[in-house]
């Protein structure tokens, strides 16, 4: 199972806490819940994710959502490292599912995530002075996102340190609109360190910043 899971819930504060040795779908999972703070926590060897947030897209529940999310000063390390199956699908250091919500409904801050199956961290968040080593880790498990960032549409990336990644070090794939990547320290990373890219015809990316990056 999970080391811990909180569903319809508001002001959690989850904090000094050790979750190791996972096999359910991710060592946290916070679900339709407001106002959460997960901080001085460490998430090792799981099987699938570190952590895991999952709203969906219901018109009529108003409870379908999360925000005001933040992780701060964790260590997320070895996703997918008790994964025997041979695919890397859902190993994420990090997945955010919010598809009513903004990038800054969550915020990654202060926190160290490497060694993971697939990329760092993937869906719509803000992240920012974090560290972030060796994506794609594992050759035994195939799966294609094994790039650093996977953030949507009006994420701010920034003041992070991405070592390692894979594939790119940030990539913005597909119609992205408003995205900041600006003072990040992108190294070693196997295909580029930011990519930018439209994703089909009539497909465009728009409003993208990339500055003092190094």
């Amino acid at each position: 199972g999970m080391g811990i899971y909180v569903q319809h819930a508001k002001n959690v504060l989850i904090t000094n806490s050790v979750i190791s040795r996972t096999y359910g779908q991710s060592g946290i999972m916070i679900q339709k819940a407001n106002t959460v703070a997960v901080e001085h926590t460490l998430i090792e060897d799981t099987k699938y994710r570190g952590i895991q947030t999952f709203a969906g897209t219901s018109s009529t529940d108003v409870t379908d959502v999360i925000n005001n999310i933040i992780i701060f000063r964790c260590t997320i390390r070895r996703t997918g490292e008790l994964n025997q199956t041979g695919n890397g699908l859902a190993t994420n250091g990090i997945f955010i599912r919010n598809p009513k919500g903004r990038p800054e409904d969550v915020k990654i801050t202060h926190t160290l995530v490497e060694y993971c199956g697939e990329n760092f961290i993937e869906g719509t968040f803000d992240a920012q002075f974090n560290t972030f080593k060796f994506s794609g880790w594992y050759d035994s498990l195939e799966t294609p996102s094994k790039e650093g960032l996977y953030p949507h549409s009006r994420a701010i990336i920034a003041n992070n340190k991405i070592i390692s990644a894979k594939k790119e070090g940030v990539k913005l794939f597909g119609n992205r609109v408003d995205v900041i990547v600006q003072g990040n320290l992108i190294i070693d990373s196997g295909i580029s360190g930011v990519l930018v890219q439209a994703h089909g015809a009539g497909t465009i990316a728009t409003g993208i910043i990339v500055v003092d990056n190094i």
